[in-house]
C-alpha cells in the first residue's frame, strides 16, 4: 500500500507548503498578466489601435520575454527621464530575479520527504535538478525550501505586482513620474 505521508504532522506541513507553492505559482502569473498589460497599454498609447494585434505581440511570450519587451517599449517611450528609466530596470531586474526563483521551484523533481527534521518544526522540501555543463558534464543540484521561504516569495511577488499597478497608471496618465510613484510607501 501506497502511504504519501508518514503522519498526520507530515500531511499538514506538507499541504501547507503544497498551498504556499501554489499561491506563488498563481502571484507569479498575474506578474506576467500585469506585464502583458502595460505592454498593450504603451502600444495603444503611441497609436496601435488594433487590439488584437496587442494580442498577437503578447499572447505567447513568457517571463523573460515579457521583460524585455517591457523595458524596451518604455525607454522608447517619449518624455521618460533617467530617473523612471532606472526605477523601471531595478524592477525588471526584481521580476529576472523571481523568474530565477520560479523557474527553480517548478522544474525540479520534488519530494516531501517523511517528517520535519528533529532540530526544525518547518518541513523543507526537496528539489532535485539535473544539470548539464558544456565543459563539466552532468551534474545535480539539491535544494531544500520551507513553505515560509516560499511565502516570502510570494510577498515579494505581490510587492512587485503593486510597483507594476502604479508603472501602468504612469503610464496610462500623463504627468506621473515612475520613480516617485516607486518611491511611495506600500
Amino acid at each position: 500500500m501506497f502511504n504519501e505521508y508518514a503522519d498526520d504532522e507530515h500531511q499538514k506541513q506538507a499541504e501547507e507548503f503544497i498551498t504556499e507553492l501554489g499561491r506563488f505559482v498563481l502571484t507569479f502569473e498575474r506578474v506576467c498578466d500585469a506585464m502583458r498589460y502595460i505592454i498593450m497599454f504603451m502600444l495603444r498609447d503611441q497609436g496601435l489601435s488594433n487590439q488584437r494585434m496587442e494580442q498577437v505581440l503578447v499572447g505567447d511570450k513568457a517571463a523573460a520575454e515579457l521583460q524585455i519587451l517591457l523595458g524596451a517599449l518604455f525607454c522608447e517611450l517619449p518624455n521618460q527621464d533617467a530617473n523612471d528609466k532606472k526605477a523601471v530596470k531595478v524592477l525588471l531586474s526584481d521580476i529576472k530575479s523571481m523568474t530565477e526563483i520560479r523557474n527553480v521551484l517548478l522544474h525540479c523533481s520534488w519530494s516531501l520527504g517523511t517528517s520535519a527534521a528533529a532540530d526544525d518544526k518547518e518541513l523543507h522540501a526537496a528539489t532535485v535538478r539535473y544539470r548539464a555543463k558544456q565543459n563539466s558534464g552532468a551534474g545535480t543540484e539539491v535544494r531544500g525550501y520551507t513553505a515560509s521561504y516560499v511565502r516570502e516569495q510570494s510577498k515579494e511577488l505581490t510587492r512587485i505586482q503593486v510597483l507594476l499597478g502604479r508603472l501602468q497608471y504612469c503610464v496610462d496618465q500623463s504627468g506621473f513620474k515612475v520613480a516617485t510613484e516607486f518611491g511611495k510607501s506600500l
